[in-house]
């Protein structure tokens, strides 16, 4: 027998008897840094190594650890639990990138590891004792069916595509465990592991205050004094030590939820002073200091649109109907926005293209149609009636300002835009007040849902540069892509062949207010009124 089968045999009987802390401190495992694994400065993530619930949601910050005590227990629950894992990221290349400079550095650093490894060099799969870590991405990527599983994880999921995701938890249907662990930095309430976050028992980190014995949990608004930028008690007002916030437990809102929840903020991390969190409240963007500081939603105005938007655009006055310009959006329902470079005055959806020819031909438009999902009768329509019907592909512009850009010569017809540009210039042209509204308030209702749906995402890149794009909460955004080809048609109506639409980079201004739904706002509230005294006996960590 080899000494590396002698030390698998050794891990796997040791593992039946030792829980993972046991496991990582007789091991002596580090992180992908050469750290060791410690729980001092980590109180928060002891109970959730040990917790085997299987649908957790935990809503976190970054930087807080997590991602190493995923890599932990998933190699742990393949060991111990014989279990076979999934593990998306957003895209690919995510996938990828985490697993050579963590996994593998990870697998390097730790015997104790490597020893249960059997392709070490994989990037997209490791053997794990008998059985098998899969790492996928979700965006670019179909589900691979071809596999069961009995644990899903899924890390950075408000960043993934749902419907992959869902695709993944087709995989479970065999497994008796049927794991399913949502986490992820948040991005807009009700989205990806917030959702379920709403439907958990939802525990909270709660530290007692050394000066006056009060326990709580830590809530910027109550917790933080910006003048005297300190972390402080919200009963005595006094400065709240490192170790006060250092140690503390886990308390449930809720009894008798199926899904076990963590909320994690920087604010419960003592290696975080309350001025360099301070710090980055003043100078970040409030999206990204809510979703990565705090670990919550945000639907600011500043990132949202409106009822108000649409609604202050509508007007009485008649439309000319002439210059028609229309925008389709292509579905089992073709949504239809038409209007004149003034203003939009039908807003309507059916499911036979030839309403939509019909319209087309009424009023000798200039039509842009999505080129996606039905490429057919699109086609047909841009080869009878060249130079008056496009076809509209998707696709991101890095080069310069233009948000268009219409092909010539062997692919005349069809026009390039950048969709997360287009749907901005849409809302900065109704912001400025340049589309009106032809309509009736009540004939915008659907189309004001569509609106509603959409959220912005604001991240930054490899080298800290913010990228931002436009997101639907529910898919239902239909109206949204109609309303921006509506505008690269009156583009091409008033500009003629040299058309282009420009981008001015001037986001949608609003009113403030910055949102954390009424179930996660975490109101000062006591262990008595959350949990009831006869739950005060509870173990501390």
């Amino acid at each position: 027998m080899s000494n590396a089968e002698s030390d698998y045999k050794n891990l796997l009987l040791a593992a039946q008897d030792q829980s993972i802390i046991e496991w990582i401190e007789q091991n002596g495992i580090i992180n992908e840094r050469g750290d060791p694994i410690e729980f001092s400065h980590h109180y928060f993530l002891y109970d959730i190594y040990l917790d085997w619930s299987p649908i957790q949601a935990i809503p976190k910050a970054a930087q807080v650890g997590f991602s190493t005590m995923a890599i932990l227990k998933t190699i742990y629950a393949a060991v111990k639990r014989k279990y076979n894992v999934i593990y998306t990221l957003p895209t690919v290349g995510d996938a990828n990138q985490f697993v050579s400079e963590k996994v593998n550095r990870m697998i390097v650093l730790n015997p104790a590891i490597a020893a249960c490894i059997k392709d070490k060099d994989n990037l997209e799969q490791k053997q794990v004792g008998e059985r098998f870590i899969y790492y996928r991405g979700t965006f670019t990527e179909k589900a691979a069916l071809m596999f069961s599983s009995d644990l899903n994880v899924y890390d950075e999921e408000d960043r993934s595509d749902a419907g992959v995701i869902g695709q993944y938890e087709s995989r479970l249907q065999y497994s008796k465990y049927k794991g399913q662990w949502h986490f992820s930095n948040t991005s807009f309430p009700n989205v990806g592991v917030h959702k379920y976050w709403n439907m958990s028992d939802q525990k909270h980190w709660f530290i007692t205050c050394s000066r006056c014995g009060c326990e709580q949990y830590l809530n910027w608004e109550k917790n933080v004094d910006l003048e005297r930028r300190v972390f402080v008690c919200q009963r005595c007002h006094n400065p709240l030590s490192d170790e006060d916030r250092r140690v503390g437990r886990w308390v449930k809102k809720w009894q008798d939820k199926q899904i076990s929840g963590y909320w994690i903020n920087q604010m419960m991390c003592d290696w975080h002073t309350a001025e360099e969190l301070i710090t980055t409240f003043e100078t970040k963007d409030k999206q990204y200091f809510y979703n990565f500081v705090l670990g919550l939603p945000y639907a600011g105005s500043d990132i949202v649109v409106d009822a108000d938007l649409v609604l202050r655009n509508t007007t009485t006055k008649p439309s000319s109907r002439t210059d028609v310009c229309i925008g389709v959006d292509v579905g089992i329902e073709k949504h239809v926005v038409a209007g004149t470079p003034y203003g939009v005055f039908l807003i309507e959806k059916t499911r036979d293209w030839d309403d939509v020819v019909k319209l087309f031909l009424k009023y000798d438009a200039v039509m842009v149609i999505d080129a996606m999902p039905d490429i057919t009768v699109p086609r047909q329509l841009m080869q009878k009636y060249k130079g008056r019907v496009f076809i509209n592909y998707y696709r991101e512009n890095t080069k310069n300002n233009d948000i268009t850009e219409f092909k010539k010569d062997n692919d005349y017809g069809t026009v390039f835009s950048d969709r997360t540009r287009l749907i901005q210039k849409v809302i900065d042209e109704m912001v400025e007040g340049n589309i009106a509204f032809h309509l009736n308030p009540r004939e915008l209702s659907e189309y004001i849902e569509h609106w509603k749906s959409m959220y912005r995402v604001q991240e930054e890149d490899n080298i800290g540069n913010p990228v931002v794009r436009w997101e639907s909460a529910n898919g239902v955004d239909h109206f949204v892509h109609a309303t921006g080809y509506y505008l690269v048609a009156v583009g091409r109506r008033l500009q003629g062949e040299g058309a282009t639409l420009r981008d001015n980079f001037r986001a949608f201004h609003g009113r403030e207010s910055y949102f954390v739904d009424e179930s996660n706002k975490i109101p000062a509230l006591s262990i008595k009124e959350i949990v009831g005294e006869e739950k005060r006996d509870w173990r501390y960590l």
